[in-house]
């Protein structure tokens, strides 16, 4: 886990895992970006997630939040080295972007220079 990461005892939840965080940075009553979780279950990680506060990604402003994230004792290759958070107010569309190695794709693609990739846009709710 990342430096810094916690589990709260008594926070596992049977059969689930639970959430680690750096507890220097929780969230409070004022909170506005989002914070990186973990999700430990049997002394691995099962899952990864930034979470974020529902007023960061609806209402008429746009948001955007970036963070680099690393690892003590990293096992895993393929987790996450930095991830953006953008919320375009004037689509309504929050958009996630996890950065790092994938365990699936053996080859580096990017866009064309000035072009970006085309993204099937979700129907709304």
């Amino acid at each position: 886990m990342p430096e810094n990461f916690v589990v709260g005892e008594g926070d596992m939840v049977p059969l689930m895992g639970g959430h680690g965080w750096d507890v220097s940075n929780q969230p409070n009553a004022n909170w506005v970006e989002p914070v990186w979780l973990m999700g430990p279950y049997d002394g691995t990680i099962v899952d990864y997630e930034p979470m974020f506060p529902l007023t960061f990604v609806t209402g008429d402003t746009s948001n955007s939040y970036e963070e680099s994230l690393t690892y003590v004792g990293q096992t895993i290759k393929e987790l996450p080295t930095s991830y953006k958070l953008d919320y375009d107010a004037s689509s309504k569309y929050a958009t996630l972007t996890l950065h790092g190695r994938s365990a699936v794709c053996k080859k580096k693609t990017k866009a064309p220079k000035g072009k970006t990739p085309k993204v099937k846009k979700a129907r709304k709710a």
